[in-house]
């Protein structure tokens, strides 16, 4: 059964404040038809059955004879490809919602999908849905496993490994086995893809996808190694490249934005003795960017925000990258556990600065909320209205994982608990 939080008094960041996540509505009260409507209703409420019972058997009389007729074209992965888009599960999170009891590992990878929990370990993927039935559990052997996870399917792959996977909730759909290792890789909410890896002769290749699996664009290094890619959100063409190498022991980076109708990338950037670490696009089609002295965002024009924060002279311990804001840890000291909170908004404007006297063991973002997780605490708040609020919770959670403002998972040892605040 899902818990319900309740907020403390104490504030535990420097604004006093609270925030509230949910909202009363009133009940709309309906009156009953006079006894002559209510013969009406019946009347159409039969035939309604009748319609959609005639449907229904006209339906499974189609579906059965394509499969009599042709039985021979049909195969597995024709199957799959039929139900890629399949999807009737409730993303309904209530009171009966179960705890879920799994096998944790420290390679672990979990995240929302649609209507459940993917989670992915060295030795399996697996989907849950609210109620705790397993949906979807596929062998595999990574060593590193990494997951994305996009308003259609899911990317798995193996960080150093040679092979990448997508699925949706019920199926594996693709498959790539590459001949050199995998370092980076991205799917956005339409299915259009990238992956990074080798090719005989070239340091780095990153290959695009579109949403049917077909391979789109090609781009090759021969000195540069690929650090991270990005797919653009709103485009089927768009993808960006993070990559470096290094010239007489120092770091020079370079970050590409392609266009797959386009030869040459459409926006470039090299920076000296900087290592850029992580790019990912927003909704807003601007590319954030994450090195290892700086924040910096790139609006739709290939132009550099003129706000800017550096990290230079701190020690970044955790990032977290939303569609409408972003959320930096960081410590000016190499001892102790006071660490700054700071958020920008997609335009990369500070709107948020805050203490946290205390180890943070995540940090996630959902819509306009940040969540702070740290040993037995949940902090939320919001920048927008500076409201934020302190929660108890179970001192072995240690992963958020958002549902909406107000509902959440969190993984702890051996389980995944559901949460709804207040």
């Amino acid at each position: 059964m899902a818990k319900h939080l309740k907020k403390k008094n104490k504030k535990p960041l420097e604004r006093e404040a609270s925030i509230n996540l949910t909202s009363d509505s009133e009940q709309e009260v309906e009156t009953l038809p006079d006894s002559e409507h209510v013969e009406k209703y019946k009347a159409k409420s039969k035939k309604l059955k009748i319609v959609k019972a005639v449907l229904l058997m006209v339906t499974v009389l189609f579906i059965l004879g394509g499969f009599s007729i042709f039985r021979d074209d049909i195969s597995i992965d024709g199957l799959r490809y039929l139900f890629k888009y399949f999807d009737i599960s409730s993303s309904h999170l209530s009171d009966d919602t179960v705890e879920l009891n799994i096998n944790t590992e420290n390679s672990m990878k979990s995240g929302i999908y649609r209507s459940g929990i993917a989670v992915l370990k060295t030795s399996s993927f697996e989907i849950y849905d609210y109620s705790g039935e397993k949906i979807l559990d596929d062998r595999l052997s990574f060593t590193n496993p990494e997951m994305v996870i996009g308003g259609k399917y899911i990317l798995v792959y193996d960080i150093g490994g040679k092979t990448a996977r997508i699925y949706n909730t019920y199926s594996l759909l693709w498959e790539e086995t590459y001949d050199y290792p995998i370092t980076s890789a991205d799917i956005n909410d339409n299915g259009f893809f990238c992956v990074a890896t080798g090719e005989k002769g070239y340091n780095s290749v990153v290959y695009a996808y579109n949403n049917s699996f077909e391979k789109i664009y090609r781009w090759v290094s021969g000195d540069k190694y690929v650090l991270d890619v990005s797919y653009c959100g709103s485009s089927a063409s768009r993808f960006a490249v993070a990559a470096f190498k290094s010239d007489n022991g120092d770091y020079v980076s370079d970050v590409y934005i392609f266009d797959t109708e386009e030869e040459q990338p459409v926006y470039q950037e090299t920076r000296n003795d900087e290592l850029v670490i992580d790019a990912q696009y927003s909704d807003a089609d601007s590319l954030k960017l994450l090195s290892d002295k700086r924040f910096t965002v790139i609006n739709p024009n290939g132009e550099s925000e003129a706000v800017e924060t550096s990290f230079a002279e701190e020690s970044l311990k955790m990032f977290c990258f939303g569609e409408n804001y972003s959320a930096f840890l960081v410590n000016e000291s190499i001892i102790g556990q006071s660490n700054q909170l700071r958020c920008f908004d997609a335009n990369g404007n500070m709107v948020y600065s805050s203490e946290i006297n205390a180890q943070v063991l995540d940090l996630k973002i959902y819509d306009n909320c940040i969540f702070a997780l740290t040993t037995g605490k949940l902090y939320a708040l919001n920048p927008e209205t500076d409201n934020a609020s302190e929660y108890e919770i179970d001192k072995d959670l240690k992963q958020i994982l958002p549902i909406s403002e107000n509902s959440m998972a969190l993984v702890g040892d051996e389980r995944i608990s559901f949460l709804i605040t207040d």
